[in-house]
């Protein structure tokens, strides 16, 4: 047996040592190259596909033999704008939508107020950039005041004329103790909503104070190649002042003056308008007539398609800019309103055997005609404003919008009444 002596062990080198554990290290990290091997190949695979891909896509364009997906006849487009002609019964309010902001135009009755401010929290609508009150009648500005209260809004653009009904001082009321701006209806003046530019077109003209339809505002929106016209209640001689000046009048879309009434959508006018569609805005069975039978057959004559809140409730306009989709086909019934009149029909010949001239009308004998007794106003040829010295058929729709403490019967002729220093009224012309 080989006695293993100090001298012949291996002698303990310290450099070795230290070389011996950097190669044991280096050959156990040998083997990772090998592990990224799979790695590298599967990220040049991917990479060479999407290389190709691209350059496939690239060399596809320009090619008129391409075949295009198809894209669905029943997709709507993109919205921009949106224009809601609210059913308020006899009655006016519109909602423009657009990129965020919204645009009030009148509001209803009285007793619509509420029914305004739920349309409009049905759609997420939190703030107005805008409230136009056409003109301070009853049936456009009646609902304002809630919606003022109920929304916060930046401005308010009403006519520089004023109102003895209930209505008027409850909006200015409203409008003073929230200190909302107003702006004077001038125009050709312009202002944006979102993506749309409205301009203002009138009232382009003076007026009496009591023809409040005449002083409506009237605004034209444009959103791209697609436009909308907003008469208010403006009649013909309003209408006229719009022709003679010198502003765009065409729209795609009119929204007629005065619920459609004969007074309003004179030939002139439509010929200078030249829409494809018309809106109608009214109460079902009302008691005007509205629609009247020679406003319609106006509209047929030109093909201008038709809606109409009283057969058809609630209307949606959508448009991108280029065109406009509608939430409901145009009407086909051409139906006419039936004039009842809220005062009875001036056509009809006074009662016989009346002896007074002039006549208070007391409150007892509205409060019948709203039941529907009628013989109050049917017994006199005029109804007299005392406060705004105006004298009117009984059917004109300003004598709905007189306090009754400012109302008398007459039946004094015509020049009779001038001579005592009363004018005839500028709406119903008697």
């Amino acid at each position: 047996m080989k006695n293993r002596t100090k001298k012949n062990r291996p002698k303990y080198n310290k450099t070795n040592y230290s070389q011996s554990k950097k190669k044991q290290k280096k050959q156990r990290r040998n083997p990772l190259p090998f592990l990224l091997i799979p790695v590298l190949v599967l990220v040049l695979v991917l990479g060479a596909r999407f290389l190709i891909t691209r350059l496939s896509d690239r060399g596809g364009q320009g090619k008129t033999d391409q075949t295009a997906p198809e894209v669905s006849t029943d997709e709507q487009p993109e919205e921009k704008m949106s224009v809601h002609f609210i059913d308020v019964d006899q009655g006016d309010a519109t909602l423009i939508l657009s990129d965020g902001h919204a645009m009030l135009i009148d509001a209803g009755g009285n007793a619509k107020g509420t029914a305004v401010q739920k349309y409009l929290m049905d759609r997420e609508v939190s703030s107005l950039d805008y409230a136009v009150c056409t003109h301070p009648d009853e049936d456009h500005i009646g609902g304002m005041d809630v919606i003022l209260t109920k929304f916060d809004c930046g401005q308010v653009i009403m006519p520089d004329v004023e109102s003895d009904n209930a209505s008027y001082p409850h909006l200015m009321d409203v409008i003073e103790d929230k200190m909302i701006r107003t702006m004077d209806p001038v125009p050709g003046t312009t202002f944006d909503l979102g993506q749309a530019k409205c301009t203002i077109l009138a009232p382009a003209g003076e007026y009496e104070d009591t023809d409040l339809n005449n002083w409506s505002v009237c605004l034209r929106l444009d959103c791209g190649d697609s436009s909308f016209l907003f008469t208010g209640d403006a009649e013909e001689a309003a209408e006229q002042d719009m022709l003679a000046g010198d502003r765009e009048l065409g729209a795609t879309v009119l929204k007629l003056g005065h619920h459609g009434s004969s007074s309003s959508s004179s030939p002139d006018f439509l010929d200078a308008v030249s829409p494809t569609f018309a809106v109608i805005s009214c109460g079902k069975d009302n008691d005007y007539g509205h629609p009247a039978e020679k406003t319609l057959e106006e509209l047929k004559s030109r093909d201008i398609k038709v809606f109409r809140t009283d057969l058809q409730g609630s209307i949606i306009a959508t448009t991108d800019g280029e065109q406009i989709t509608w939430d409901k086909e145009p009407d086909q019934s051409w139906q006419p309103g039936v004039y009842k009149g809220p005062w009875g029909n001036h056509d009809s010949e006074s009662e016989e055997g009346t002896t007074e001239e002039v006549h208070k009308i007391d409150d007892s004998e509205t409060d019948s005609d709203a039941a529907g007794d009628r013989s109050a106003t049917d017994s006199y040829d005029y109804i007299l404003n005392t406060n705004t010295m105006k004298f009117h058929f009984p059917d004109c729709p300003s004598v709905g919008d007189m306090a009754d403490h400012n109302k008398e019967g007459s039946n004094l002729s015509r020049d009779e009444l001038i001579e005592e220093g009363y004018s005839p009224c500028g709406r119903c012309n008697p």
